[in-house]
């Protein structure tokens, strides 16, 4: 069976017209020199610091992901999402950080600031395929891993569950082409069996909140000290 998706709209986070960052306490950007190079003002020099520690402390998520053009085989540890939150994106030295928004009623800088957030799906599944590590060149296979997926392809994964049954049954191989709004997703399942060495990969499902919960509003903070409206894309 191959489902394979038509390129839709991926819902990704969006600005609306730029305009200077919303940090909490007021809403101006830091006081720069003309170039942009040098921060100035206690506060602000305060906010530029936290903003490192963030960074540095920052724990990032064991997740699967594809380029496009790739392939791999997977299979899922749970026939329906872990659960499902609504994450921002935003674009900060060249590199696309992701970040939860806040429940309802709490505070979101995010939101303040134009930002968008995209829906995801979080599922756990093994990466059979697995990654070439870089130091050692030695392929790690048999991985546990988050894959979060957007609204179209967890619809897809949702179709094939009520066709084929349950999703943690059958290695599926995924393969994605096109990139942002045209991407797609075909989703090729083998035969329902077993598969050989999945109970000696330990479960990732416990650490959803270590990885995914939304920053603080400190937090928040300290992530809009230098955020960049014109640095955004609307893709």
């Amino acid at each position: 069976m191959l489902l394979k998706s038509k390129p839709l709209a991926k819902l990704t986070s969006k600005l609306s017209s730029p305009r200077q960052a919303v940090t909490g306490n007021s809403a101006s950007t830091a006081a720069v020199s003309g170039n942009g190079w040098l921060t100035q003002g206690g506060e602000n020099i305060a906010a530029q610091a936290a903003n490192m520690i963030l960074q540095s402390q920052k724990k990032f998520a064991p997740e699967s992901y594809l380029k496009s053009g790739e392939s791999k085989n997977i299979r899922f540890r749970t026939s329906v999402p872990l659960g499902q939150i609504f994450r921002y994106t935003i674009k900060n030295n060249g590199r696309f950080d992701r970040y939860t928004a806040p429940a309802e009623g709490e505070t979101d800088l995010f939101r303040e600031n134009g930002l968008r957030a995209s829906f995801s799906a979080l599922y756990e599944i093994i990466d059979i395929d697995g990654y070439v590590e870089k130091k050692t060149g030695k392929r790690k296979t048999m991985q546990a891993r988050f894959f979060p997926v957007g609204i179209r392809l967890y619809e897809q994964l949702e179709h094939l569950r009520k066709v084929k049954g349950n999703l943690t049954s059958f290695t599926i191989n995924i393969a994605k082409t096109g990139q942002k709004k045209s991407t797609s997703y075909a989703l090729i399942p083998d035969v329902p069996k077993p598969l050989l060495g999945a109970e000696r990969v330990p479960t990732i499902k416990n650490d959803i909140a270590k990885y995914y919960a939304p920053p603080s509003e400190a937090e928040q903070r300290s992530i809009f000290a230098r955020f960049d409206p014109s640095a955004q894309s609307d893709d």
